[in-house]
């Protein structure tokens, strides 16, 4: 089984596609990948977790703050409550350059927030920063800590 390394939470279709090809150009294919359309697959998916080794877990969660059924802050905050989910590194990539999102998502405790790439050049170079910090470089605990409740 591939481990998927990257949870991506993003609804829009030409922004699926985009980061899913930039992040191809840059040796992340999307077997890699776990795509969620909307907030609630991607909480479904995260609390499979708990039943999974810490290998299976996703490296990070990149995430988007307009989904259509709740707020992506809504995903954040559950992820960043529920140790050892907490654990793991979230970034935001928005189209929202808002003070109050950006605010919000960072006492809510994301590791980066990102303004969504809007060319493909931006893309890989956005891409590509991600897998070397976060996938190749970040090191995570050995063992997850305490109980997931979601």
């Amino acid at each position: 089984m591939n481990d998927e390394w990257i949870l991506l939470v993003e609804d829009h279709s030409a922004d699926l596609r985009l980061t899913l090809e930039a992040f191809a150009e840059n040796g992340i294919g999307s077997s890699r990948i776990r795509v969620a359309r909307n907030a609630q697959s991607a909480l479904d998916w995260l609390a499979t977790l708990p039943q999974r080794p810490l290998e299976h877990w996703p490296r990070l969660v990149l995430l988007d703050l307009n989904l259509p059924d709740r707020p992506g802050l809504e995903v954040l905050r559950t992820i960043k409550a529920a140790p050892p989910m907490s654990y793991l590194p979230v970034v935001v990539m928005s189209t929202s350059e808002a003070q109050p999102d950006v605010v919000a998502a960072h006492q809510l405790h994301v590791n980066l927030f990102l303004k969504k790439p809007t060319d493909w050049a931006d893309f890989l170079r956005v891409t590509s920063l991600l897998r070397e910090l976060f996938i190749d470089a970040a090191r995570r605990p050995a063992t997850p800590t305490g109980s997931l409740r979601l």
